[in-house]
């Protein structure tokens, strides 16, 4: 099941080929990202077949892929994606929503001179986004919450030589940081509980968990979901 890798890392691809591209030839190549994207929401059919439907406890894992980041104090410190029922189901959601924003943006944008970057920012979004909801680790999951953050403030304030769409994008910008505060408290909680961000340890040690710290741990994430839904 190693193809499942080519989810995140196909709108990824499509941005660094956009990226790499001059202005002119960046505006042309539109159908690379709608191309890339229409084969990932292909895969994560497959993908969610490879689950569904069911069998299994929902956060079983069916798939996992991990690498070595570096080793501190002799243990390895590993980061990797994973496959379950519930990423299965958000998979489809996100190609499903991003292809279709891919194909209503070729007419939406066609006329501005900069679409082909607004293609490559959305492209990275996507690939963060698919990252994250095959994240095997909490670490992992962080950065690509900030990765999102980030081509939230640079897609919300695309057209920034208008006073609105910048201060949007300012707004935006402040509001998920205060969000992300709520996030790293919880990653905080979590890693003094359990001693890792591994998703597997995480989810199963939850009910050995003293009251308090689920608390704690649980109003930081939902501070962190509040500031990145406003």
């Amino acid at each position: 099941m190693g193809w499942l890798l080519a989810i995140p890392a196909l709108p990824g691809l499509a941005f660094l080929t956009l990226l790499a591209l001059p202005l002119r030839w960046r505006n042309r190549a539109l159908l690379l990202p709608v191309a890339a994207m229409v084969v990932a929401a292909g895969l994560s059919v497959a993908a969610f077949f490879q689950v569904w439907p069911g069998g299994t406890e929902l956060t079983s894992v069916v798939w996992n892929y991990s690498w070595v980041l570096a080793t501190v104090g002799g243990r390895p410190f590993e980061l990797g994606l994973q496959l379950d029922a519930i990423a299965a189901v958000l998979l489809i959601t996100v190609t499903f929503v991003a292809t279709c924003v891919q194909i209503y943006s070729l007419g939406y944008m066609h006329r501005d001179a900069r679409r082909g970057w607004y293609f490559a920012v959305l492209s990275l979004f996507t690939a963060a986004m698919l990252t994250l909801v095959l994240a095997d680790n909490l670490l992992l999951l962080f950065a690509m919450w900030e990765l999102m953050g980030l081509c939230s403030y640079l897609l919300i304030g695309f057209w920034y030589e208008l006073e609105a769409p910048r201060k949007a994008s300012q707004k935006a910008f402040l509001t998920t940081r205060v969000g992300d505060l709520g996030l790293m408290f919880a990653l905080g909680v979590i890693y003094k509980a359990v001693g890792t961000w591994e998703m597997t340890d995480v989810l199963g040690s939850l009910p050995w968990w003293a009251p308090g710290v689920a608390t704690a741990g649980a109003i930081g994430l939902l501070l962190a979901a509040m500031g990145k839904s406003a």
